[in-house]
């Protein structure tokens, strides 16, 4: 059922709390299992509250770390899913498997029939969002740190405030995140912070992008990943590089690996590009989705971009 009143009360009812994301987190992800975190403890201070997965080292230092969790914490905790719609990309397989009870808090398209309370809004920019207003409206205090964890997750989710579909209403969450401390100019010199390598991926994106029929696109295999020494994932930070280019509504990267598993992100200006990543098993939002296909060739990324053009095609704007 999706009901946020059932959500919180879980989470007022819990003694120990275990917050997991998706696979390969990001802003989004991060930021709402950590100002989660941080919202639950500052106000609860009598439970325990964890945050399991990788996270997003960059913000260690400014926002905090990741914890290391035995399974008995698990089984006698609940368990909050964030940022994730589908069960399989959990990054800590454990907390579905074993917790005692589950939520869920997201803002995904909704998928499947979860068999437990969730609060989704597919219509917010991020689940830092979602967060904050549930903080706001339960007069919840948070941290600073937890205050630029929910920035952090707004901020990257609606790429720079570019995929809201209500200013207002986020900006004025960002205002109220950063009265209660939230430090946006930390978090953009650290987001737009680079390396020398993501300097030379750039200049490689931009001389080796392809286009057809309205979408532009990249394609790396494991081979050129490997010469330009960088991480499969960095499809998701490059992709706007090649994108917002007038006459081509839609723009992709395609990261493959040695084992012929392909990291896919779809973005558009104009179209649903959520329609295909679904299509191949992924997922996320309108504008911005992405899938991870395994047994991956080029008759399968040919066989995208035609679905890609045929959304174009057929909904013109």
């Amino acid at each position: 059922m999706n009901s946020k009143a059932e959500v919180i009360q879980a989470i007022k009812e819990a003694d120990s709390i275990v917050i997991v994301g998706h696979i390969r987190p990001d802003g989004d992800c991060y930021g709402s299992q950590m100002g989660l975190k941080d919202a639950i403890q500052t106000n609860f201070p009598e439970k325990k509250v964890y945050c399991v997965g990788s996270g997003l080292p960059l913000f260690f230092n400014h926002i905090g770390e990741m914890d290391v969790v035995p399974d008995e914490v698990i089984k006698n905790s609940l368990g909050i899913i964030v940022d994730l719609n589908e069960i399989e990309r959990c990054e800590d397989q454990r907390v579905p498997r074993l917790a005692k009870k589950l939520i869920q808090i997201d803002h995904h398209i909704i998928m499947f029939d979860f068999k437990f309370p969730f609060y989704v809004d597919e219509d917010a920019c991020s689940t830092c969002a979602i967060i904050a207003e549930i903080l706001e409206d339960q007069k919840w205090k948070i941290t600073e740190k937890g205050a630029n964890a929910l920035y952090l997750g707004i901020l990257t989710d609606s790429a720079r405030f570019e995929y809201v579909d209500d200013f207002p209403k986020v900006f004025r969450i960002a205002a109220y995140l950063c009265q209660l401390g939230a430090k946006p100019e930390v978090i953009t010199r650290i987001l737009s912070a680079s390396s020398e390598k993501f300097l030379q991926l750039k200049g490689y994106a931009l001389t080796h992008y392809r286009k057809k029929k309205g979408i532009i696109y990249l394609h790396l295999n494991a081979s050129q990943i490997k010469k330009l020494g960088i991480k499969q994932s960095y499809g998701t930070a490059i992709i706007n590089t090649i994108g917002n280019v007038n006459g081509y509504p839609i723009w992709a990267t395609f990261f493959e690996n040695e084992e012929h598993t392909c990291i896919i992100e779809f973005r558009s200006n104009k179209y649903n590009v959520c329609n295909t990543a679904m299509k191949y098993g992924g997922g996320g939002h309108m504008m911005a989705a992405g899938v991870t296909i395994k047994n991956f060739d080029l008759n399968i990324l040919n066989a995208i971009i035609e679905n890609l053009a045929k959304e174009i095609r057929e909904n013109k704007k």
